[in-house]
């Protein structure tokens, strides 16, 4: 199975309450019982800073000239 797992927040690249605690931990155990799994967050500068392999997919206008 190949899960897509998205969220605003991943614990430990960015971290504003509960939910990056479950969005780090949920996948890696998904990892763990031999789940494909990838993570896709939007790309704010503190969390481009601390990833070395980087897969940039492109850019989206969501609003008001705001790209994610």
């Amino acid at each position: 199975m190949r899960v897509l797992f998205v969220s605003s927040e991943v614990f430990p690249l960015i971290k504003t309450g509960g939910l990056a605690d479950v969005s780090g931990a949920l996948p890696a155990a998904l990892q763990g019982s031999g789940i494909d799994v990838k993570c896709l967050i939007p790309g704010y500068s503190s969390v481009l800073e601390k990833v070395e392999n980087k897969t940039y997919l492109g850019t989206l206008e969501v609003f008001n000239n705001i790209s994610c």
